[in-house]
């Protein structure tokens, strides 16, 4: 397995195992949160929780699935798509999370003067 799959399958873990956590619990794991996106605040409503944590855990689960498909309908060449289409799809997945973290972090109020 080369590096890049290596490393986007525990990028995919990660965001399997926060996104399930936030699932179950309607809140996000701090410490692996932090890990993932870096220190802060951030303020999510329960709700909105639950949701951001489908999103994190869909790319692996989504890829496995159409791994799965492509495979029994195209054979060998099935598994190449299913491997570039779960490429895509986590560094998407990866790029729209960062943006919704960062948009939830909470800024301190500046002071005017």
């Amino acid at each position: 397995m080369s590096l890049m799959k290596t490393v986007l399958l525990i990028v995919g873990v990660l965001f399997l195992i926060d996104g399930i956590w936030a699932i179950i619990f309607g809140k996000l794991p701090a410490g692996l949160f932090n890990f993932l996106f870096g220190l802060g605040e951030y303020k999510f409503p329960e709700n909105q929780t639950r949701l951001f944590g489908l999103l994190l855990a869909s790319p692996l689960l989504i890829t496995y699935i159409l791994s799965l498909i492509l495979t029994s309908l195209l054979g060998a060449k099935g598994t190449g798509y299913a491997i570039v289409f779960g490429i895509m799809y986590i560094l998407i997945i990866t790029a729209a999370s960062t943006i919704i973290v960062r948009n939830a972090k909470d800024s301190k109020p500046k002071k005017k003067r």
